[in-house]
């Protein structure tokens, strides 16, 4: 199984640049860590405009792209202070 963290850098290249290559990577992922700013610019993927949870619009539309995916995954950190943070995980 393969996974794949996008984790874009854009002091390393374009969004346009990241893209295409992210898109030629993905059909060989099994397992990819993406959020909502991967979807919308790197992937091109129209932003959500529902009401429920956006992140499961976002990640079933990454699946039709790449149906090989199996999994979907990211983190979210909430910090309260300099030492008080929370981290919550996404699985898909």
């Amino acid at each position: 199984k393969i996974s794949f963290d996008i984790n874009y850098r854009n002091k390393l290249w374009t969004q346009k640049e990241a893209g295409e290559t992210i898109s030629k990577i993905l059909p060989y992922v099994d397992y990819c860590s993406a959020g909502k700013l991967d979807a919308v610019y790197l992937l091109g993927i129209s932003e959500y405009t529902g009401d429920d949870n956006e992140l499961i619009y976002y990640y079933q539309e990454i699946q039709k792209r790449f149906p090989n995916i199996s999994i979907l995954y990211s983190t979210k950190r909430k910090v309260f202070s300099a030492s008080s943070n929370e981290l919550t995980g996404i699985l898909w």
